[in-house]
């Protein structure tokens, strides 16, 4: 190998691992972005499950109430056993 031939590979090394830096940085940033989408993702999600429980209790809640109303009804129409 020629000495010219030798400088250049020497400048070519430098340029690649600039190259190379700059695309992990890249990367890095994008996943630093989805990590931070998932993360907005996540807290929307847990605010509205945390807004839908009162009406999931409720709903719970409700088979129960029914059949206390049933029964009670049952009781003022049936004669006494």
């Amino acid at each position: 190998m020629n000495i010219v031939a030798a400088v250049e590979q020497q400048g070519a090394v430098p340029q690649e691992i600039a190259s190379s830096v700059s695309r992990a940085a890249s990367g890095t940033q994008e996943v630093s972005q989805n990590v931070a989408a998932a993360s907005d993702a996540s807290t929307m999600v847990s605010e509205e499950a945390n807004s839908l429980l009162p009406s999931s209790n409720e709903m719970c809640e409700q088979p129960h109430r029914m059949h206390d109303e049933v029964l009670r009804f049952l009781q003022s129409v049936l004669p006494n056993q």
